[in-house]
């Protein structure tokens, strides 16, 4: 079964996995500490999210007070703990 690209924005496409799901993989080769992309946020307070809401699932860290959710493709990057990228 042949994966399927979605979008492609600059260096990166977002696939449809045949097996892994969607992923984000680079669309050309790229150099150590390159700015991969770049994505809007929304600042929100960790308090303000219900644990049982939808918006549970999406909050990244942002400091030690405040959390962050993330529009783009950036939801979709590399979980694993052997990663190789890292999110600013």
């Amino acid at each position: 079964m042949k994966d399927k690209v979605l979008f492609i924005d600059g260096k990166v496409a977002i696939y449809k996995h045949h097996e892994k799901g969607f992923c984000v993989l680079a669309n050309k080769d790229l150099r150590k500490d390159e700015l991969i992309t770049c994505s809007p946020v929304c600042v929100i307070n960790p308090k303000d999210v219900k644990k049982s809401s939808s918006l549970d699932a999406y909050p990244i860290y942002w400091d030690k007070k405040k959390d962050c959710i993330a529009f783009g493709c950036i939801n979709l990057l590399n979980h694993d703990l052997d990663s190789n990228v890292r999110l600013e």
